[in-house]
């Protein structure tokens, strides 16, 4: 959560809870989530299952493909447009073109592919 600025605020929706008092019981180990909720934290920390439940040194790698991965999929799901699979492809390939240079933003990628996909 401190490498991705995750505030426990921002996991209220995820655990289905009202307070950040709640989420810390979760994240203490006073409550266990289930298993739609473990997933549901997995896919709000961009990690797969295996990794949220043995965690490891992150790898700065596959965290900006996971990164690239999801800001493609929220910028296809924004669109009305119904992506065949070439289209899709197309998307992740301007997507990984342009968000593995060092300099670009999650914000900057995910406006350059909001852009693209508008078009």
């Amino acid at each position: 959560m401190t490498i991705k600025k995750i505030r426990q605020e921002d996991l209220v929706d995820v655990f289905g809870v009202t307070t950040r008092g709640a989420v810390g019981h979760y994240l203490t180990g006073r409550r266990q989530p289930d298993p739609s909720q473990m997933k549901a934290l997995a896919d709000r920390l961009g990690c797969t299952l295996d990794e949220l439940l043995e965690p490891s040194e992150p790898d700065p790698v596959q965290m900006k493909i996971n990164k690239i991965i999801k800001s493609a999929e929220l910028a296809m799901n924004a669109s009305t447009h119904k992506f065949s699979e070439t289209e899709r492809l197309r998307v992740f390939r301007l997507a990984f073109s342009a968000g593995l240079d060092e300099g670009i933003t999650d914000e900057q990628l995910a406006a350059y592919l909001d852009g693209f996909i508008k078009k």
